[in-house]
């Protein structure tokens, strides 16, 4: 009888371990399909429906991971940003490494106007993914803002040049400006950032820069710069307008080619 005992707990081990196995596999299974919908819940709008399901999950386990990034980026579509930050670094504090926290957290600092705390945020995705295309943009806009410059360079730089969007050729060439970086042979980097200016009416930034580009290069119209600085729109305003008919002929044709490519070499 004792053997027989024996042989039957011999068996019945391995067969508990078997439904242990399974029951932990039906959680992990259950889970993924949770997390997936629900966030196509919030992504929709739906956000009674996810907070709930949301609110289900955390009842039962209040430090899921998943759970409580998703309540964070509901509170942030809510508004409830103070609510938001709060869920962002409980999920820190549980996982440090988490990238997708770090990133909600930073864009949520972002949009209140905390350029420090974002700064802060994104420089610690960065400690993480140093080539990060994304914290790396946001960091050198964020830098350029704030007058920081070389700091804004160096984000940049970070990116590989396959990945760097057009986006950060405005901010290259207003660093590059600021820093008094560009050697002569890269003057047209200037006219780049003079239209740039130029198109968002920033008048007085334009003639700042083309005037730095003909003290470098020289050019036979440069007392027309005066005029561009005084002329005005019917409604007052600066008008950008003028500002083409200054720029060397030959510099008009292809200059935004050449400035990519200087920087694909180069940068």
């Amino acid at each position: 009888m004792v053997s027989h005992a024996k042989g039957e707990g011999r068996v019945w081990r391995p067969l508990a371990l078997v439904v242990i196995v399974i029951g932990l596999s039906s959680i992990v299974i259950a889970e993924v399909p949770a997390k997936t919908r629900i966030s196509e819940l919030i992504r929709q709008d739906h956000l009674a429906a996810a907070e709930q399901q949301l609110w289900n999950v955390l009842s039962a386990r209040p430090n899921e991971v998943w759970a409580l990034e998703l309540m964070g980026e509901l509170r942030t579509r809510q508004k409830r940003n103070s609510e938001a930050e709060a869920l962002f670094h409980r999920v820190l504090e549980i996982d440090p490494s988490s990238a997708q926290a770090q990133r909600s957290l930073a864009a949520l600092y972002r949009s209140d106007g905390k350029a420090a705390e974002a700064v802060a945020a994104y420089g610690a995705i960065v400690k993480l993914a140093p080539h990060d295309r994304d914290a790396n943009l946001a960091l050198a806009t964020l830098y350029e803002q704030t007058g920081n410059y070389q700091e804004s360079v160096a984000a940049v730089e970070r990116i590989p040049p396959a990945a760097r969007p057009a986006e950060v050729l405005p901010l290259l060439a207003d660093a590059y400006f600021k820093l008094d970086r560009l050697q002569p042979q890269e003057a047209s980097i200037y006219l780049y950032l003079s239209e740039t200016y130029a198109s968002t009416n920033r008048t007085k930034a334009a003639v700042e820069v083309l005037e730095k580009y003909v003290h470098m290069m020289g050019n036979p119209e440069q007392d027309k710069l005066r005029d561009v600085g005084r002329s005005k729109n019917s409604d007052g305003a600066s008008s950008a307008m003028p500002i083409r008919g200054v720029l060397p002929r030959a510099a008009l044709c292809g200059h935004t080619a050449l400035v990519n490519g200087l920087l694909d070499t180069k940068y």
